[in-house]
Parts: structure tokens; sequence; C-alpha cells
């Protein structure tokens, strides 16, 4: 997981809530900072990880997921996101 400052906070917590998908790192990063300044309240200290995935026939993504420390914690945070006019859903 990193923090918004791009620091490790550590391990990833095995949930999270995935809020974008793009097709390079900056677009991810740049999502999660206008992200990060729309949801200031429901994303203030929860960090990014942000993992790039290759999908066989279509290419390579980059998932924007906040992480959380349980599937409760997740879907209330998608919940929240969502309430809010985000898109959410969570994963593992």
């Amino acid at each position: 997981t990193v923090n918004e400052d791009g620091s490790n906070t550590g391990p990833t917590p095995p949930f999270a809530g995935q809020a974008s998908s793009q097709r390079s790192a900056e677009a991810a990063n740049q999502t999660y900072r206008t992200l990060s300044r729309r949801y200031t309240s429901l994303l203030d200290g929860k960090g990014v990880d942000i993992r790039r995935i290759e999908i066989s026939g279509r290419g390579v993504f980059y998932r924007v997921r906040i992480p959380a420390q349980t599937r409760a914690e997740a879907n209330a945070l998608c919940s929240d996101l969502k309430a809010q006019g985000g898109d959410c859903f969570v994963t593992r």
C-alpha cells in the first residue's frame, strides 16, 4: 500500500474498494489524486494500492484500489463512494 505522498505503509490489506482502472500508471496516479480531493472525508489516510494487471487480449491496466482490512470495511467504503457519486466495487 502506498500513501498519497508515495511512502510505503507496509503489507497490503486483504480487501480493497477498486475505484478505477486506467491504461497507464500516470493516469492511475492522477485518478487517485482527483478522487482523494473529491472524496477527502472518505479517503483521507487510507492510502492507495495501484496494481498493474495484464489482461490477455486487452493489454495492461492499472487498478486504483483503496485498501481495507475487512470485507465489511471495503463494502462500507464502496457504499459511501457510490452514495457520493463515485464508482467502486469490492475486491481481494
